[in-house]
């Protein structure tokens, strides 16, 4: 039944980060489903074991900082607005403990669970890369993004999955052999896609990325020639293609970033910091800046974050928020340490756009970030686990075993 509970999950990781309209209508009920339909073989499967894997201190932050969008209900200023916001990190909840119990079982069982990250992230990349080739550009600019994403959320997801799919290559883990192809190839497609984005933060998140996918090139037979042609094929390519001169300008045109206040993210950072003064202990309630601020500053009356996970977070949460939100995120690079030397690089360049990007997207309640977060999760688990696997030495001829420790 485990098996069983692990195939539906699979697909369920999929849609988590690649079906990201707000969870409802069609979309939505497609991803409740799925999760629903896992938890239900999850279940299954708990009978028959009777266990359940022991939760990590990044699990136990993250169920604190998930429980107090619950308990914000007690003070919210929008009751609407925190019960919306509780639900979906009550969905996150249940999504780390399937990924968590069903995919930390072993390194094959770790791999299955991010190779179906890779398969996500490679969605949002060609459904971008499609969106530009159909001329979808977001609202009025001269970007492209998978539908229901902010392109700097699209550019995130393709350059997550760099080091995701890379992993899998360089670890030699590659669950399904006919997919070493499409691992290997993945970084063409996630770059084109983070270009047709113009995302400038994407760019941030991508320099550590490609730094290492580069080195990592340079290692392997013929590397540095390859290297040296990847280069020049890009820059061909890049003055040729009138849609990726563009962005590439618009990345690089800092003086317009500073002309209009950050993309208008500096009018929202103030107006966060504003709500955070008034309540810097436990905020205004999950979700309140969206409604009670972010309408100010959207079209139609839609509420927009803060663009900002931490300013959102104290707006809402307050410095309790903060800092569990904080040993959330940053307890799982520390555990990524224990891992071996080959997979701890990795894991610690995996995390790096995670970090970055809550600098200027409000990620903290995007189902797609939290999904990327558990696989890491995962991987981190199964990595220290085998690091600490005990290891009989050789046994002289004529000395019995049991005279031998473990080391």
């Amino acid at each position: 039944m485990r098996n069983v509970a692990r195939t539906l999950t699979i697909f369920y990781i999929i849609s988590l980060i690649s079906i990201n309209i707000p969870l409802t209508g069609v979309a939505g009920s497609v991803v409740r489903i799925f999760g629903l339909i896992s938890l239900g073989a999850w279940v299954a499967s708990l009978m028959e074991t009777k266990r359940m894997r022991r939760f990590t201190t990044t699990h136990v932050m993250f169920l604190l900082f998930a429980g107090l969008y619950a308990f914000s209900l007690l003070w919210t200023v929008n009751s609407g607005a925190t019960e919306d916001a509780a639900y979906r990190q009550a969905l996150m909840v249940g999504a780390m403990v399937l990924i968590y119990d069903l995919f930390a079982e072993n390194e094959r069982t770790a791999a299955v669970c991010t190779q179906a990250g890779v398969i996500g992230c490679t969605i949002v990349s060609l459904w971008t890369i499609y969106n530009s080739m159909i001329g979808k550009v977001y609202f009025d600019r001269a970007r492209f993004a998978a539908d229901g994403l902010h392109p700097n959320s699209s550019a995130f997801i393709a350059i997550v999955g760099i080091p995701l799919a890379w992993g899998l290559l360089t670890q030699r883990t590659t669950p399904w052999k006919i997919l070493i192809p499409f691992n290997a190839g993945y970084i063409f497609i996630a770059i084109y896609a983070l270009i047709l984005t113009g995302s400038r933060g994407g760019v941030l998140e991508a320099i550590p990325v490609l730094l290492w996918a580069m080195y990592m090139l340079g290692k392997t037979k013929f590397g540095p020639v390859l290297v040296a042609a990847v280069l020049f094929a890009g820059s061909i390519f890049a003055g040729t293609n009138e849609t990726v001169k563009t962005n590439l300008a618009r990345v690089t045109d800092f003086g317009q970033l500073q002309k209009d206040r950050g993309s208008g993210r500096e009018d929202l950072w103030k107006e966060a910091i504003g709500q955070f003064e008034d309540n810097p202990l436990i905020g205004a309630g999950a979700g309140a800046f969206r409604v009670e601020i972010g309408t100010k500053y959207a079209a139609e009356g839609a509420g927009v974050g803060a663009h900002h996970a931490w300013l959102e977070t104290a707006a809402d949460l307050g410095m309790v928020g903060v800092i569990l939100l904080a040993l959330t995120i940053f307890s799982l690079p520390i555990a990524m340490l224990k891992a071996r030397p080959g997979l701890k690089s990795t894991l610690l360049v995996a995390w790096s756009p995670l970090a970055i990007i809550m600098f200027f997207e409000q990620v903290q309640g995007f189902q797609f970030f939290w999904a990327i977060f558990f696989i890491l999760m995962v991987q981190t688990n199964v990595a220290s686990r085998a690091q600490r696997v005990p290891v009989r030495q050789p046994e002289p001829t004529g000395v019995p075993a049991s005279s031998f420790a473990r080391t």
